[in-house]
């Protein structure tokens, strides 16, 4: 029996912070899958050029890239600040043109479906939704939270606003994608009593009935091709890097 002295145990809390993306590639969840809570970094500047409302399927055997049209477009205001102009069914309509025959397309259309047809066209809580329904999809549970709902003010930026929010979730370990590694310094985490690691995705393939796979596809391409256990099997095809 504990003594009354004796300190609870307390358990790692692996977080990530990333942007809220529209149906990203496979990598991104897979930092969602292997970390404790994932929050959506949603109270910062919109970037034209990324892949908030864009990304990749594919169309008659070849890469073909998407844009999500959005109101009012604007790099000086918040993701969450900007909304979809609602114009979802010619989306719904090249989904449907692309992967009408892939195995999957009914259970995985559906998903998609659901996910862009309501009234909700804040393009943070739509992304998000885009991540979280795939989990539910494929009954994996997760914690998710916003940075916004932190209220973390104007005044932190890049790095400092991520170790901010690690310390407001009392993170342990923060994780990132590999392509963020020279965006964060091992000794600022390491001072607050974080351990900072990366993720790599392993190279997948997958049958896509075209030949050779085409890689970092929109998730959307997974769903349609391969069921939900094979699905969750790619998810844990990662490595870890410090």
């Amino acid at each position: 029996m504990k003594s009354a002295r004796e300190k609870p145990m307390t358990h790692p809390q692996v977080i990530a912070v990333m942007q809220p993306y529209f149906f990203p590639y496979i990598g991104y969840y897979q930092m969602a899958f292997s970390v404790d809570e994932f929050v959506f970094f949603d109270d910062v500047n919109f970037f034209k050029k990324g892949y908030i409302n864009r990304n990749r399927i594919l169309l008659h055997g070849r890469s073909h890239q998407f844009t999500i049209p959005i109101s009012q477009v604007s790099q000086n205001r918040k993701i969450c600040e900007h909304q979809y102009a609602a114009q979802w069914g010619q989306f719904l309509r090249l989904i449907k043109v692309a992967y009408c025959h892939a195995p999957f397309f009914q259970d995985a259309y559906s998903l998609i479906e659901s996910t862009v047809i309501n009234e909700e066209e804040n393009v943070a809580i739509k992304n998000a939704a885009s991540i979280m329904n795939v989990f539910h999809y494929l009954g994996i549970t997760k914690r998710w939270s916003r940075a916004q709902a932190l209220d973390l003010g104007e005044t932190l930026k890049g790095e400092s606003r991520v170790l901010e929010i690690c310390a407001r979730k009392k993170a342990t370990t923060y994780r990132n994608s590999i392509g963020g590694k020279s965006l964060y310094s091992h000794d600022s985490f390491r001072r607050r009593g974080i351990e900072l690691t990366f993720i790599q995705p392993s190279e997948l393939a997958y049958e896509q009935r075209t030949g050779a796979c085409t890689p970092n596809l929109s998730i959307i391409d997974v769903l349609m091709f391969c069921n939900v256990e094979q699905t969750k099997y790619l998810l844990g095809q990662y490595t870890l890097e410090a």
